[in-house]
């Protein structure tokens, strides 16, 4: 309880005691009652009286339960940070190997700053003409993702292409549209995958579901962005060269999947339960 809520609470107790004592005084009259014979008009409004105190004590019973299960917002800020601090620690070591192996140099020296973001929240079109070289280091992760066991829910995983008929119909030109397109018309039924779940992938390997392992097919993981060292907002994606999956990452501004790539494409997606 917040010390600020002290006096509050003091108050409400206080009425609590006050109200008891009157509703119990009020019952032992109504139990005193000859219940052989019609009541009285002074002994109905007696028995109205303490159901209308006891209503009222419900009310302020009820309401102190639900400030008791109340958490303020500072201890749900420092619950989110702590889940965030736990989510960054498993996965900076593979973003660090990441960007070495995309030859960045010094991404050693780099401060990685995590973010919980619903993808529904990433406006990629805005982020595609955000590009600033100091936001290196910046990544988000979907938080519908966080402590999902994906090897536990591989039949959950879904490969969904993007039509030609869509990409026309909607008039989806480049990856931010695109993805735009993904986010708004799969989150209903389907987790957006994310780094987390691109993590996974590398680690799983050759032991990875076969569905993720046509090398036809290039994987997308919209629930997540990271910049590269140019500034730019990159969405990670995956493909499998027949012996191991290769790391790769997406520009918003990208016109690939709906150009020479398209079919070649796909996106991943966790089916949610029903």
């Amino acid at each position: 309880m917040n010390k600020q809520n002290c006096p509050e609470l003091v108050n409400k107790l206080k009425q609590v005691q006050s109200l008891n004592l009157d509703f119990n005084e009020k019952t032992e009259k109504v139990l005193s009652f000859n219940t052989s014979r019609s009541w009285t008009d002074d002994e109905a409004a007696l028995i109205a009286a303490a159901g209308k105190v006891g209503d009222e004590l419900d009310n302020i019973l009820i309401q102190l339960e639900n400030e008791a299960q109340k958490k303020t917002g500072q201890e749900i800020a420092l619950e989110e940070i702590k889940k965030l601090e736990i989510a960054a620690l498993k996965i900076e070591p593979f973003i660090k190997e990441t960007f070495q192996g995309w030859n960045v140099t010094n991404f050693d020296k780099v401060i990685q700053k995590p973010s919980f973001t619903d993808p529904q929240s990433l406006n990629l079109n805005i982020l595609k003409s955000d590009i600033d070289p100091a936001k290196l280091g910046e990544f988000s992760l979907n938080p519908e993702c966080l402590n999902l066991d994906f090897s536990q829910i591989e039949d959950k995983i879904t490969i969904k292409e993007i039509s030609e008929k869509e990409i026309k119909d909607n008039k989806l030109t480049d990856l931010a549209q695109i993805g735009t397109y993904i986010i708004k018309q799969y989150s209903k039924d389907y987790i957006i995958s994310d780094l987390s779940f691109w993590q996974w992938m590398f680690q799983k390997g050759a032991n990875a579901p076969q569905k993720l392992k046509d090398d036809n097919y290039y994987y997308f993981m919209f629930g997540s962005v990271l910049r590269y060292s140019d500034g730019k907002a990159l969405v990670p994606n995956a493909r499998w060269n027949g012996s191991k999956f290769l790391r790769d990452a997406g520009d918003l501004d990208d016109v690939s999947w709906a150009g020479r790539y398209q079919g070649r494409y796909v996106v991943i997606l966790l089916k949610r339960d029903v």
